[in-house]
This record gives C-alpha cells, sequence and structure tokens, in this order.
C-alpha cells in the first residue's frame, strides 16, 4: 500500500505535467520556453530495509535533472551532477554572467562533457536541531562523494562506506574493507576534507549509539510525550553543552533506536547525569528486536547524584542478527529534574582499534630537501588518543605519519613554525602505540625537532609530531620528511681504509669515528675520530698493530644538531708477519658471496663454494633473491655449476637488506645475507 500510494502520487504528477505542456504549446510558448524538471530527493521503498528520504544511498540521492528548450541537443549526461549546477546552467541559458564576488558552489550543465567529465559530487545529510542563527557543525553531518564509478559516505560517527556505482547500483557490497581499494578510500577523504571541515578520520566506529551528545536536539530520540522542547535544555552551570533533561516519571522516557551492534563482544555504557532532586534513580535499558519477542542485552539501574558525575556499565551482548532492531530506552524511575549527557555504548575492542595511528595517518616524505615539502598542519582529531610522552597532552596540536624506511636507520626532521616548539613520538607497533615502543625526540634546536631511529626495512612505523606549548590554534603550518640513512661500511686494499660516501638532502658528515678491535674481543676496542673527507684513505699500517685477526666499524656525526650515528656492520681483516689484507668474504652455510656489502653502483655478486668444498650434490640448483619481507624478487634455476656464478640485480632494486637463497641438489637451503 505504501508503494502504490508513492506511485500514485507519480501518475498524478504526470497528468500536471500534461497539463502545463498542453498550455504552453496553446499558447504558442513551448518552443522558446526553458523547462527544468527535477526533484529535491528521492525515496526508499523498502530498498536496504529502509522507508525514508534521509539517507546518502541513491535511493534518496539520486534525483531526475531534465533541461529542455530552444538549441539544446538532445543528449545524456552521464558524469555525475547536482542540483547545485541548476543556478549557473539557468545563468548561462539566459545570458546572464556569473557573480565576480564569489565562486558558484556549482557548474553549469553546458560544460559538462558526457562520460568524461571527472567532476565529484558532494552531498551531506543531517537532522540536526538549530536554534536561529545557530550555523551547523560539520562533525554532526553525514556526508558523500559521489564520482563517476564510486560513491563514498562518511558518517558523523566516523564510520565509512564505499560503493562501485556501476557494478552494484543498488549499494549492496561496501568495499570500505578491500585491501585495493584503500588509497581510492583515502583519497575519497581528503577531497571531503577540502570541502567540509572537522569531518572525522574515516575508521570503524566504535561508538554505537548515534546521537548520544543531543548537540542536534532529539535527532534519533523519541519522547514518550508530544511536547519534545523539554526534553533537550541549552547549557547550563553545570553542563555546558545541549542535553537532555528528565522532568518527572510522567514524562521521563526517551528511546534512541539509532543504535548499531555489528558484531558480539564486550561493550560499555558511559554518561554524564546530575539531579535537581535527591534519591533519583535512572534505568537504561538496552534491547533487541528480529521480528520475534524483543530480548534484553543489558538492564542497569543508576543512583544519579546532585553534582555532575560520570558512570559506566560494562555488559556483554551475544551474537545477534546485524538487521535486528536494537532500542536503548532511559527511564527516570524516581526524582525529578535530570538533566543527562553524553551518552556512549562502546565496542572495548574496536574503540582500541579506532584509537591506533594507523587509521590517522599519512605517508610521509622521504629523502627529499626539507624546503621543498607541501606545509602540512598539525590538528588534533576528536578520537586521537593522548600524548603520552614527556606528559603532552592530548589537547596539543598533533599530526600522525608513517614511515616504510628502506635502510636499517633513518632520522625524522620536522620544523614549525618559529613560535611553536615541536616534539616527535615513534610507535613500532602501529595496532597499539601505548604498548609499542615509544620513543620521544628529545634534540631540538628552536622550531626544528629531530629523531633518530634504529628501523627494519620494509616495516610500516608510525610517528606524531605535536607542538610542545599546547597552543590551541586551528592550524599550526610546519613541514616534516623522513630521511634514509646509511651506515659507513669499511673497506681495507693493501693496507688502506677507506669507506661508501653516503649522500643526503638535508645532513651533512661532519666527522667519522672508527672503532678498532681484536676480533676475539669485541669490548676492547679503541675509538679513532677524524673529520670526514669523502675522498680520504686511512693507513692501518700506520698503527703498528701485532699480527692477528680485527675487526672495524664505523659511524658519523651530522651538522644537524650534532646526531651522532649508530656503528655499522664490521669488517673483519688479519694482519700477518708482513701484510694486511681483508678477509673479504663471510662464509654462511655451504657458499660465499662477494662483494658483501655491496659497493655503491655495483650491478652483480659472485656465489662461490668454498675451495674444499668438492661435494657434488652441493651444487645449487636454484638460487632466488628475497628481500626482507620474505617475498621471491628474482629467481635463476641452474643447469651448470663451475664453483662460481655471477648474480645479477635487477635495475629498480632499492637500498637495504637482502638475502639470497640457494638450494642445492641435497634438498638443503643457504641463506646469504646481502646489504645494498
Amino acid at each position: 500500500r505504501f508503494k502504490q500510494g508513492y506511485y500514485a502520487s507519480v501518475s498524478y504528477l504526470d497528468d500536471l505535467l500534461k497539463d502545463l505542456f498542453n498550455s504552453l504549446t496553446s499558447h504558442g510558448l513551448l518552443d522558446n520556453t526553458y523547462i527544468v524538471f527535477s526533484s529535491d530527493h528521492g525515496y526508499h521503498l523498502g530498498s536496504k530495509r529502509s522507508i525514508k528520504k534521509s539517507s546518502l544511498w541513491n535511493a534518496s540521492t539520486n534525483v531526475p535533472l531534465l533541461v529542455s528548450g530552444p538549441n539544446i541537443a538532445s543528449q545524456v549526461i552521464e558524469s555525475p551532477v547536482s542540483l547545485v549546477d541548476i543556478y549557473p546552467t539557468i545563468l548561462d541559458i539566459t545570458n546572464v554572467s556569473h557573480p565576480t564576488s564569489h565562486t558558484l558552489d556549482g557548474s553549469s550543465l553546458f560544460n559538462v562533457n558526457s562520460g568524461s567529465s571527472s567532476k565529484g559530487v558532494l552531498s551531506a545529510g543531517s537532522w540536526q536541531e538549530l536554534e536561529v542563527g545557530e550555523a551547523g557543525k560539520a562533525h554532526h553531518q553525514h556526508h558523500a562523494l559521489l564520482t563517476s564509478d564510486y560513491k563514498y559516505i562518511l558518517y558523523s560517527s566516523g564510520e565509512d562506506e564505499l560503493y562501485n556505482i556501476i557494478d552494484d547500483r543498488e549499494e549492496f557490497v561496501d568495499l570500505t574493507s578491500a585491501s585495493f581499494n584503500q588509497q581510492f578510500r583515502r583519497i575519497a577523504h581528503e577531497v571531503l576534507g577540502m570541502d567540509v571541515d572537522s569531518i572525522r578520520s574515516p575508521i570503524s566506529s566504535f561508538q554505537n549509539l548515534f546521537y548520544g551528545d543531543f548537540e542536534q536536539g532529539l535527532n534519533g530520540w523519541f519522547p514518550s510525550v508530544a511536547d519534545s522542547k523539554r526534553y533537550v535544555q541549552s547549557s547550563n552551570s553545570e553542563l555546558n553543552t545541549r542535553h537532555l533533561v528528565l522532568a518527572d516519571n510522567s514524562a521521563g522516557i526517551c528511546e534512541n533506536k539509532n543504535v548499531r551492534l555489528r558484531q558480539e563482544g564486550e561493550y560499555k555504557l558511559n554518561f554524564q547525569a546530575y539531579s535537581e532532586s535527591e534519591g533519583a534513580q535512572l534505568r537504561f535499558n538496552l534491547k533487541f528486536s528480529d521480528g520475534n519477542s524483543p530480548t534484553t542485552l543489558m538492564d542497569q539501574i543508576f543512583s544519579i547524584n546532585s553534582t555532575v558525575s560520570s558512570y559506566s556499565h560494562n555488559f556483554n551482548i551475544p551474537e545477534i542478527p546485524v538487521d535486528a532492531i536494537k532500542a536503548l530506552r532511559i527511564q527516570l524511575l524516581t526524582g525529578a529534574g535530570v538533566h543527562i549527557d553524553n551518552i556512549e555504548i562502546i565496542n572495548i575492542l574496536s574503540q582500541e582499534e579506532s584509537l591506533s595511528p594507523c587509521s590517522q595517518a599519512s605517508l610521509v616524505a622521504t629523502d627529499i630537501a626539507l624546503s621543498s615539502v607541501e606545509i602540512d598542519t598539525l590538528k588534533s582529531l576528536i578520537d586521537q588518543p593522548d600524548f603520552n610522552c614527556v606528559s603532552l597532552s592530548g589537547l596539543a596540536q598533533q599530526q600522525w605519519y608513517k614511515v616504510i624506511p628502506e635502510t636499517e636507520f633513518g632520522i625524522i626532521i620536522t620544523r614549525l613554525q618559529s613560535n611553536f616548539d615541536p616534539i616527535i613520538q615513534l610507535s613500532d607497533n602501529c595496532a597499539a602505540p601505548n604498548d609499542g615502543d615509544l620513543q620521544c625526540s628529545n634534540l631540538r634546536n628552536d622550531n626544528l625537532e629531530a629523531l633518530l631511529i634504529s628501523a627494519q626495512p620494509g616495516q610500516e612505523y608510525a610517528f606524531r609530531v605535536a607542538n610542545k606549548k599546547r597552543i590551541l590554534s586551528q592550524t599550526i603550518p610546519g613541514r616534516t620528511l623522513y630521511e634514509n640513512m646509511d651506515h659507513l661500511i669499511p673497506q681495507i686494499s693493501d693496507g688502506i681504509l677507506t669507506t661508501n660516501h653516503p649522500v643526503y638532502s638535508n645532513i651533512n658528515i661532519q666527522s667519522v669515528t672508527f672503532r678498532l678491535y681484536p676480533a676475539n674481543n669485541p669490548n676492547n676496542g679503541q675509538d679513532y675520530t677524524v673529520a670526514y673527507n669523502e675522498n680520504a684513505e686511512y693507513d692501518l699500517n700506520s698503527l703498528n698493530l701485532v699480527p692477528g685477526n680485527y675487526g672495524i666499524q664505523a659511524r658519523y656525526m651530522i651538522n644537524l644538531m650534532s646526531i651522532e650515528t649508530p656503528f655499522g656492520p664490521p669488517t673483519l681483516f688479519e694482519i700477518g708477519n708482513s701484510n694486511l689484507a681483508e678477509t673479504g668474504d663471510i662464509e654462511l652455510s655451504k657458499f660465499l658471496v662477494s662483494p658483501n656489502p655491496v659497493p655503491l653502483g655495483a650491478t652483480s655478486v659472485t656465489i662461490s663454494t668454498p675451495p674444499t668444498t668438492d661435494d657434488y650434490t652441493a651444487r645449487p640448483l636454484k638460487i632466488s633473491l628475497i628481500d626482507i619481507l620474505g617475498r621471491t624478487i628474482i629467481e635463476y634455476p641452474l643447469t651448470q655449476w663451475s664453483n662460481h656464478f655471477n648474480f645479477e640485480f635487477p635495475s629498480n632494486l632499492g637500498k637495504g637488506i637482502y638475502f639470497i637463497r640457494v638450494l642445492d641438489m641435497n634438498g638443503d637451503e643457504s641463506l646469504l645475507k646481502l646489504m645494498m
């Protein structure tokens, strides 16, 4: 019957349009009249289990838009357009100039080429109740971005949805969890953020009760009496925000059916309240119904104090149908004038996940000049956890970044404008930063901050930047980047010591420290510090070392805050009775690799068996190059073997640690660690 009534209205509209066209024709006006036909919204007729208009799905947002008139060719525009495009279209039809005082939100349909426009259409939805002259809050609204192929929806809770509207016009398959769509998901959110202030980060919502702050009035709440205005009160001396008021037990029931429980598990009810009378009691009852008798999930009574207090209650929810109706009822049992605010139903596990930097971090610029990094702004997000290094508060402006280092160590550099004092915090556990290896920077020079980190190449690290002075501002401009850094690798030839020569965009090497030690006693070493010269050569024979085996390592100091790097891997060498020579290859299992470390610019290494090996079955069948994550980069099957093999690298191989895996005829595997 509902659909019958709707389509009856459509038929009635068709008759009215027929009357309009007949009248224009009879008066000779049809051929010189422009007609724009559209609607303010669509309507759900049961699609997605909904009968309403207030959604951002296609059934609500997809409306007809037809324009006819003189000199308008018949065509269909496949690109997404919006109702805000009608005004500039009418300006073009009537040859009226566009305003110069401001930019129009829409674009003329005459400028949209069928099927070729990449323009996205923004839309928003909210039931927020506002006082006269009060501006709506963006983070209380829902927003959507429509492109030619996709629709991205971001709800006020932080939940988001992504649909392929070409293959899934009914929007049944949410693609937000698909790994191959994460880049588009992030870009869509960034595009929304350009036009909408203060939107939430796209995260899996842990807040399972919408509109519990009453900033949108009774949106989502259903009171027990018709006079709903008495239920919401503006700020007072006790609560500084709009909130719910239950007058007495005759008008003291309010219910919310906007409860989304998507999984079983442990939940927590939180709220704030105070009572104008003594002995007030509130009852919170949560039920669900899937067509059968309602089932109680939580039923708890609270005694309410006369001053504002926080209340909470933990409860467990079993597995229930996702599409079941869930409702939270608040009932005033005794007392009068109870004020309630900030009601939450929290999924505890999802809350922990949502507070991770993974959900808020963006990739940081790497290995370029700091001056060329695009200016970013620090921000405090609603769902962002507190800064827990050096007593910084979560109220400080801060920004999450992530980086995937290419080498074993590197440096984070950030610069804020002069009146702020930056600080950096690193976490090596993106899923749970407070349980990870937290490290805060302590290298500071006015508005410049740096943090040297040891890293596992290929692993994702999260870090955030904040202003130490806790100055709250809408925007704090700054630049942040990550510089991959290389170890100095000693190389010895005929008693002469040289090193590789790292070159960086933002830092210079000032001095080098060599640590020389007996191979059998690494802790008994001697340090030698010299000024850095990339062409320098050091004569080890001048040290008059006694014959034996030695190791040597190198580290260096950079000009940025005199930071010292860690010592790099050792080079082993031997001093005989009359000469000094680098030992060269280090045997790992049955095979040798040379040179290792690989010099800058080298395109191959040689893999060989020791001269003493004459076991035919130890000869290799297959040699593979794998990265630090265990992924095979290139593989060579061998049909012949002559005690050595020249292993060539792919041309695009980056710096870092790799492994050469050798499979021999016995079925045994050997791993050779390779440092590029």
